[in-house]
């Protein structure tokens, strides 16, 4: 029993130190951010701008293909509405989700120093 306690206990705790990790796709939604869509959306640091929902409003955002995403930040940045509409914009769309949802407002992670 004593085995099995020790088990679960070091199962738990690497599971825990791995998910609070960013994932390669994390990390490339906020590189996609900062050097695609920062300027574009009034230079809104990265901490700012996924700390601005909750993750249930982000899932909403990206669902159907980001639909409602590219309407709402369209219309508040009418700058980005063309880019928001590119190949460019669309293959880097999950990417953007996942860091998103990993910073957003309820997540309990933390950008720390993100531009």
């Amino acid at each position: 029993m004593k085995i099995f306690t020790m088990l679960m206990l070091m199962f738990t705790l690497s599971f825990s130190v791995f998910a609070a990790k960013e994932s390669k796709e994390v990390i490339d939604g906020k590189n996609f951010y900062l050097t695609n869509l920062r300027a574009k959306f009034n230079d809104v640091n990265g901490k700012d701008f996924a700390g601005k929902r909750l993750q249930i409003e982000w899932k909403r955002f990206f669902k159907d293909s980001g639909k409602k995403f590219i309407e709402q930040y369209s219309k508040d940045y009418p700058n980005a509405k063309e880019y928001l509409g590119s190949a460019d914009f669309t293959k880097n769309l999950s990417a953007l989700e996942a860091f998103t949802m990993f910073y957003a407002a309820d997540s309990g992670n933390d950008l720390g120093g993100c531009k």
